[in-house]
């Protein structure tokens, strides 16, 4: 049982998210040890990808996205390994299941973290403070980028309230206005229904 068990989690494509999990939980040690902080990782295109999935994910800190997301694709390749080696006895199909089980674990595992993240929001640490304390009250103010890029699908920024500061989740509504990490952005409309602030450069 335990050979078999240990022949799962170490055979591709298994293998590559218990490498994740392994890292995720030494995180994880670390950060309850008062080593790390939870927001340790700033990793800007694999936050815009989970946000462009979900604008859920712009409130949760990114270690506890990823924390879930590898956890549910540890379990459902688990899953499928196993299929795979009860089922499939030739290494070159298994290979190529494989690959093909290592793209529908992420893509599977992404939708299901929301489903777990969105109800969850309450009792996480929170990035996102703007709908309390932010909203039609910051039109007209002036954020910084904090993404790699905004577009009219991601992006986030950083406005300077005088405590600790808003997280917004940003957009552009023109094609022609390119903001990277670090520009200044004026504040032009508010989307209360989804709680997202349209951006335009600043000069």
């Amino acid at each position: 049982m335990e050979n078999n068990f240990l022949n799962i989690i170490l055979t591709f494509p298994n293998v590559i998210f218990t490498i994740l999990l392994g890292i995720i939980l030494l995180y994880w040690i670390l950060v309850i040890l008062g080593a790390l902080d939870i927001e340790f990782f700033d990793i800007d295109d694999l936050d815009n990808f989970f946000e462009s999935i979900h604008t859920g994910f712009a409130h949760a800190p990114f270690t506890i996205i990823f924390s879930l997301f590898t956890l549910c694709a540890w379990i459902l390749s688990a899953l499928g390994t196993q299929l795979l080696l009860t089922t499939i006895y030739n290494e070159f199909w298994q290979f190529l299941f494989g690959v093909l089980l290592l793209v529908l674990s992420i893509w599977l595992s992404a939708y299901i973290t929301v489903y777990l993240i969105v109800p969850l929001q309450k009792w996480l640490p929170q990035t996102e403070g703007a709908k309390i304390r932010g909203g039609q009250d910051l039109l007209g103010k002036v954020c910084k980028i904090t993404t790699g890029q905004v577009s009219a699908n991601a992006g986030q920024a950083e406005y300077n309230d005088g405590g600790a500061g808003l997280v917004l989740t940003v957009r552009t509504h023109k094609a022609t206005v390119h903001l990277k990490k670090g520009d200044n952005a004026l504040i032009v409309e508010y989307d209360a229904k989804h709680n997202i602030y349209y951006v335009d450069s600043f000069e």
